[in-house]
């Protein structure tokens, strides 16, 4: 199966990097992405679970000045946001909506994907409020959708679904 050999190869990669080491927080997030795949391809709950460690160990790994590190941290709310779903673990939403703040927060302004982590906190928002019924959560959902919105330019590709959140 090459998705598990290439869970071992990324394995090998990450057990070959040293801690520290510029590229230590890239080969983690490969790891992280073939297991994903894995339990995409498997339905195996274990891999999602280690990919959500292995994510939570990327953004530990990445130096604050990582320009990647927004997109680690964008990816540890979503896959957190994708655990709870398969396991109803509610301390995982309150992890995914902080992980989803700080992409935004490590998120420049006029970098492209700044509308993209506002989305992403949305939806972290939204299934957070969803489960608590905190007004406060939801408020914070339409701000970060409503500002999702005014970041992107009209006929941007990803512009009806930052509308979609919005609405």
């Amino acid at each position: 199966h090459l998705l598990t050999e290439a869970v071992s190869v990324h394995r090998a990669a990450v057990e070959a990097t040293p801690t520290g080491h510029p590229d230590q927080a890239g080969n983690l997030a490969n790891l992280e992405i073939a297991l994903h795949a894995l339990f995409d391809r498997t339905g195996d709950i274990t891999y999602l679970e280690e990919a959500v460690e292995i994510a939570q160990t990327v953004v530990k790994a990445a130096p604050t000045y990582d320009p990647n590190r927004p997109t680690y941290l964008s990816n540890l709310a979503s896959i957190l946001l994708e655990l709870f779903e398969r396991t109803g673990q509610a301390q995982l939403l309150a992890e995914a909506a902080n992980a989803a703040r700080m992409a935004v927060s490590a998120t420049p302004v006029t970098h492209p994907n700044h509308a993209l982590s506002l989305n992403g906190l949305t939806t972290a928002l939204t299934a957070l409020s969803d489960r608590t019924g905190e007004a406060s959560q939801l408020e914070e959902a339409v701000r970060a959708a409503q500002a999702a919105v005014d970041a992107t330019p009209a006929g941007h590709a990803n512009r009806p679904a930052h509308l979609n959140a919005l609405a």
